[in-house]
C-alpha cells in the first residue's frame, strides 16, 4: 500500500464569503467536475454531514463513494473523509482550506491518502482531476 499526501491551490478572484457558500454546498461538486461525471446524493436528516457520490466513467464503469464531512469552521476549512472507499483507494483524508487574499481567495485542497496503486499514479490522477476543476471554477467566478 502507498500513503500519500498531495496539494493543490486555486486562486478565485472573488470574495471569500461567495467561494465559501459555494463551496459548503456538496451540490456545487457536480458542477467543478467533469470527469468522471458527479452525482452528489446528500442525507442533510443525519447528525454527520454524509454525503453519497456517485461516479460515472463514461460507459467503462460507474462507482459510489461516501464521504462524512467531519469538521467545519466557517469560512476557514472543512474535512471530508472517505468511508466505503472504492479501489484502489483505502483512506481518504480532503482538507479544503479557504484564505482571503486582496479582493479573492486561495483555496487549498489537501489530500491524504492510502491507496493500492502507486502514489505516482495516484498523483497523476488527482492532478488531472484538480486541473479540470480549477478550470470550471475560474468560468463560473468569472
Amino acid at each position: 500500500m502507498e500513503k500519500g499526501r498531495f496539494e493543490y491551490r486555486t486562486v478565485i478572484k472573488k470574495d471569500i464569503r461567495l467561494v465559501w457558500d459555494f463551496f459548503s454546498d456538496p451540490v456545487n461538486l457536480q458542477k467543478i467536475t467533469s470527469f468522471p461525471r458527479v452525482q452528489v446524493i446528500r442525507d442533510s436528516e443525519q447528525e454527520e454531514e454524509r454525503i453519497k457520490i456517485k461516479l460515472n466513467f463514461l460507459f467503462l464503469f460507474r462507482i459510489t463513494w461516501d464521504a462524512v464531512i467531519t469538521e467545519k469552521r466557517d469560512q476557514d476549512y472543512f474535512v471530508d473523509k472517505g468511508d466505503n472507499l472504492p479501489f484502489p483507494l483505502r483512506q481518504w483524508k480532503h482538507t479544503h482550506q479557504f484564505e482571503s487574499s486582496g479582493t479573492g481567495t486561495i483555496m487549498t485542497d489537501k489530500v491524504e491518502y492510502i491507496a493500492f496503486a502507486p502514489d505516482i499514479l495516484v498523483k497523476m490522477m488527482l492532478i488531472l482531476m484538480f486541473k479540470s476543476r480549477e478550470k470550471k471554477i475560474k468560468s463560473i467566478f468569472r
